[in-house]
């Protein structure tokens, strides 16, 4: 004797499908975020590496469209699954392109820098603790985002270990040596 496949199953696995891409999505793009803080220009990054994702996943839900859309009902509404797929695929291509640009980065130089300010933001509700020191980097002031431990650690007029990498597709980045996170 044979099973016969329930179709209320396929509507059921697609949703769940969806729902872990989504929570995977989110959870990629909060570490990918946190791996890019200290870029020279992490927006820019985020931009070209979330809209690489936005595109892939829209080309992928059109690609698709013919197995998530298994009723006249997310037929109608199909820009529902298409925004959870794009909404994953954001998050997964900016920690890829994070780990992609480390990896090809190379160390161009370490040197100490007197730390000129620091200060906090505590964590609230719906915002998230950061914690900055304010260094002169080439006549420049530039913040540099750290961990708790490190922060509390350090003191304004000490010396801190930076080192600068050099990205082989131009988002350079800076590490604080000493700061474990």
């Amino acid at each position: 004797m044979t099973k016969i496949k329930n179709n209320n199953q396929k509507p059921v696995l697609i949703g769940l499908a969806l729902t872990i891409v989504v929570i995977v999505g989110l959870i990629t793009g909060a570490i990918g975020i946190n791996r890019i803080e200290n870029y020279n220009n992490p927006y820019i990054f985020g931009f070209i590496f979330g809209g690489i994702g936005l595109l892939l996943g829209i080309y992928l839900t059109n690609k698709l469209k013919k197995v998530i859309a298994v009723n006249r009902e997310i037929e109608k509404s199909f820009w529902i699954p298409r925004m959870f797929i794009s909404i994953g695929l954001i998050g997964f291509s900016i920690v890829i392109g994070s780990l992609i640009n480390q990896s090809i980065s190379t160390l161009d130089k370490c040197d100490s820098f007197e730390l000129n300010d620091k200060y906090r933001k505590e964590y609230r509700s719906r915002s998230p603790e950061i914690n900055s020191l304010i260094f002169t980097i080439k006549g420049k002031s530039q913040r540099l985002i750290c961990s708790r431990n490190f922060w509390y650690k350090t003191a304004i007029g000490q010396e801190v270990e930076l080192c600068f990498y050099r990205s082989l597709i131009g988002f350079d980045y800076i590490i604080i040596a000493d700061d474990k996170k």
